[in-house]
């Protein structure tokens, strides 16, 4: 039985990558600024929901706590989002 749960998994990771492909194809012709507001969207997506998703991954895990899983939520929306959101994604 465990055999099928790997098989099912093996094939839910197959699906993803496909999506991610079709995905990928699709931002590949968007223009810079497109690219832009997209990673715009998501430090903010982020920002809002920094303690959701800390409470959600200190449950789903088991580890950290959420005040420290906030910190490091706020980091990346705030913190890795000024540094990278100069940066060129397109040649």
């Amino acid at each position: 039985m465990i055999r099928d749960i790997d098989l099912q998994s093996i094939q839910e990771v197959r699906n993803y990558l496909e999506e991610a492909k079709s995905a990928q194809k699709i931002v590949e012709k968007m223009t810079q600024s497109e690219v832009d507001q997209i990673v715009e969207s998501m430090a903010n997506a982020a920002r809002e929901k920094a303690k959701r998703l800390a409470v959600m991954a200190v449950e789903e895990t088991g580890f950290g706590n959420v005040p420290d899983k906030v910190a490091k939520n706020l980091f990346a929306a705030n913190d890795v989002y000024n540094a990278i959101k100069d940066m060129k994604s397109k040649i």
